[in-house]
């Protein structure tokens, strides 16, 4: 008896993924968009504000905020600090490389609902996607 494939995780709505790697981005972009979640990129944190913006003018808000934690301009900490201090209460999952227990307590400090560690693995990744999209 062949046994039964497990639940492919399906996604729906739009993701900001910030992330300044273009590997990473492309990766990550396959990954969400294969389970159907609509994805934008900002290369850091300031551009993903202006994204975050131009959304709210256009009427609508992103599902959830996929941000790097070391990135040019405007990192994921101050990011995440920036967009909670404005009343932003948009999930956010850090993703990053380091992930020591006092890394991942200073992004719960800064406002991160999540912490992801890199190299990322697709099932977490959209399993924890799939969480905060509900």
């Amino acid at each position: 008896m062949p046994e039964s494939l497990p639940d492919k995780v399906s996604l729906d709505g739009r993701i900001l993924l910030a992330e300044d790697g273009i590997d990473n981005q492309k990766l990550i972009a396959f990954y969400l968009k294969r389970a159907g979640a609509d994805v934008d990129i900002a290369s850091n944190g300031l551009l993903a504000i202006e994204l975050l913006e131009k959304a709210a003018t256009q009427g609508f808000r992103y599902s959830l905020l996929l941000t790097d934690i070391q990135m040019p301009e405007m990192d994921g900490y101050a990011l995440t600090r920036y967009l909670r201090q404005c009343g932003d209460d948009i999930p956010i999952v850090a993703l990053t490389a380091h992930a020591m227990t006092e890394d991942r307590q200073k992004g719960f400090e800064a406002g991160c609902n999540d912490y992801l560690g890199k190299p990322l693995d697709k099932k977490i990744l959209l399993d924890v996607c799939a969480k905060y999209m509900r």
